[in-house]
């Protein structure tokens, strides 16, 4: 909100009330930040579960804001 904008990755956002922690899934992979977003939505942040790969089930599945 303070920008104005959507960050164009999450880096952006370090030092801003983000810590660079904070970027990563609970299994230590990158949390993924597209943006435009698929499907007509703004962003997508996604993990891909424990596997660190698209798709899955249990907690290998992928986990978005869709």
């Amino acid at each position: 909100m303070e920008n104005g904008r959507y960050p164009e990755t999450l880096r952006e956002l370090v030092g801003k009330g983000l810590k660079e922690a904070q970027l990563k899934d609970p299994w230590k992979t990158d949390i993924v930040y597209r943006r435009p977003g698929e499907g007509g939505r703004d962003f997508d942040i996604i993990s891909y579960g424990q596997d660190g790969k698209p798709g899955g089930d249990g907690n290998n599945a992928d986990i978005g804001n869709w």
